[in-house]
């Protein structure tokens, strides 16, 4: 969070900054279940137009664990967020990009909390 953070502050004031993409899985590795992984996102402190785009979507995991890392990424961030894949689609074979899609679709439909 201190790299997002010293981003954040140190801007350009004449350069539009609309988001900041926070990967929260690595490639194969799915993104961790437990809430401590998640605690340094209350540290984060962009300015508010700045949106956190938390990239935690990813095959390996259910929809139902997806909204739980939602809810859990909203609660310590104090705010919506946007959601992505950790590494983009790029990695990933049709059919797993596939899925990451409609769990970003499912995940955009169905409001959280």
């Amino acid at each position: 969070m201190k790299l997002a953070n010293a981003i954040g502050r140190r801007w350009p004031v004449d350069r539009p900054l609309e988001y900041i993409h926070a990967p929260l899985a690595s490639g194969e590795d799915p993104p961790p279940l437990d809430d401590s992984f998640y605690r340094p996102l209350a540290r984060l402190q962009l300015p508010p137009q700045i949106r956190l785009v938390a990239g935690f979507l990813h095959e390996n995991r259910t929809l139902e664990e997806l909204r739980r890392i939602l809810a859990i990424v909203e609660s310590q961030v104090g705010k919506p967020v946007d959601v992505a894949a950790s590494c983009g689609l790029g990695r990933r074979g049709v059919a797993a990009a596939g899925i990451v899609m409609r769990q970003s679709s499912a995940l955009c439909a169905t409001p959280v909390g």
